[in-house]
């Protein structure tokens, strides 16, 4: 990694042990940042997507790092998306778990009961906002709710972004990088046994102190998901998960860009960023839900219905009945939120595409 302000590229893949001793890999995801225009994007990979392998028979992302290293999961990755991936960074649970613990824990929306048993232990929350710590975090990021295997691969990478977001908001709204950073070297020892990268201490410092510098609404969330995979039957009839090549180059020009997703103009709203919305107000501010529906309008988004929230909200939200990121981050720029105010909770019942709850910290936004 050098030293000026040049755009970077980094592999981030989570593991796990399994009970039977052999490394699982649950996360894989690009991280990309240009310093020099303050932009990041995300880009969530399903790790078990079927893909041509350097060298080999196709087979799982997952077994280019399993069966073979770091740097043949980056090969793998940058054969399949076609542009440079310099840097990997593998984190091991333990790791994730004491990084977040460090960093003061995450902060998250929950938008489902969830009482279930993760790893071996409780895990009970409401719907709302929720702190947890690394252990917890972790728990949360495995749970899936949905009905079919690949929809929970798709869940979780949801719920893996939401983390890395929430990490971001401490970068931003805390002290934890100037408190850490000059302990890395310390830490990263510590941690050694638990975390592969080809970093060094300070290019990771320098890559931290970067993406401070990162506002979170220059930051763009992608993903390789439903709309932009397919199943495929092996030879043997085995169910896999397929890029849509297509797809692939879009999710690659998108994240080498370095213009984030701003929110449109009503002259140039496309369907992707267009919607239909609920507002509810969570605050004490009387007439907040009717000034914000007039102000989204003005920005060419239909808003079916105001009200107030049945509780008070100390945080806003936007909750994603329709899995439509470009909407709904467009939607959280608009009103001047963190994008960690997203939350998707799939629901074909409601008859709106996103439900917005305006918090304490919301504040409207003035008009242009």
């Amino acid at each position: 990694m050098g030293q000026g302000q040049e755009r970077l590229t980094v592999l981030l893949a989570g593991t796990s042990r399994r009970p039977g001793g052999e490394t699982s890999v649950e996360m894989v995801m690009l991280f990309g940042l240009d310093p020099a225009a303050r932009t990041a994007h995300l880009l969530s990979i399903p790790p078990e997507l079927y893909v041509p392998l350097p060298g080999r028979s196709p087979g799982f992302l997952s077994t280019a790092y399993v069966a073979g290293s770091a740097d043949y999961l980056r090969q793998a990755v940058e054969f399949n998306f076609g542009f440079l991936v310099p840097y990997h960074a593998i984190i091991a649970a333990e790791a994730m778990i004491a990084l977040i613990d460090l960093s003061g824990g995450v902060t998250i929306y929950n938008t489902r009961e969830i009482n279930a048993i993760v790893d071996g232990e409780p895990l009970t929350l409401g719907i709302g906002w929720h702190m947890l710590d690394g252990r917890k975090a972790l728990r949360y990021a495995r749970i899936a709710q949905s009905a079919d295997s690949f929809g929970q691969v798709f869940e979780q990478m949801q719920r893996q972004q939401q983390l890395m977001l929430a990490m971001h908001t401490n970068l931003l709204t805390t002290d934890a990088a100037e408190k850490l950073l000059p302990q890395l070297s310390q830490i990263l020892s510590a941690l050694q046994s638990s975390i592969e990268t080809n970093l060094s201490a300070d290019a990771i410092s320098r890559l931290v102190l970067a993406a401070k510098q990162v506002p979170q609404e220059n930051v763009t969330l992608l993903a390789l998901d439903a709309a932009s995979t397919q199943i495929w039957n092996t030879s043997e009839s085995l169910a896999v998960l397929v890029p849509n090549r297509a797809a692939v180059r879009d999710l690659r020009e998108r994240f080498l860009s370095s213009a984030p997703i701003r929110a449109s103009s009503t002259s140039a709203t496309t369907a992707e960023d267009s919607g239909t919305v609920r507002i509810q107000n969570g605050t004490q501010r009387r007439g907040l839900a009717a000034a914000t529906r007039d102000y989204l309008q003005q920005r060419g988004i239909t808003v079916a219905e105001i009200g107030n929230a049945p509780q008070a909200y100390a945080r806003s939200v936007i909750v994603d009945y329709r899995n439509r990121p470009r909407f709904t981050q467009r939607l959280a720029n608009e009103l001047g939120l963190p994008l960690s105010s997203i939350a998707v909770a799939v629901d074909t019942t409601q008859a709106v595409d996103a439900l917005i709850v305006l918090g304490d910290d919301y504040t409207l936004p003035q008009r242009p």
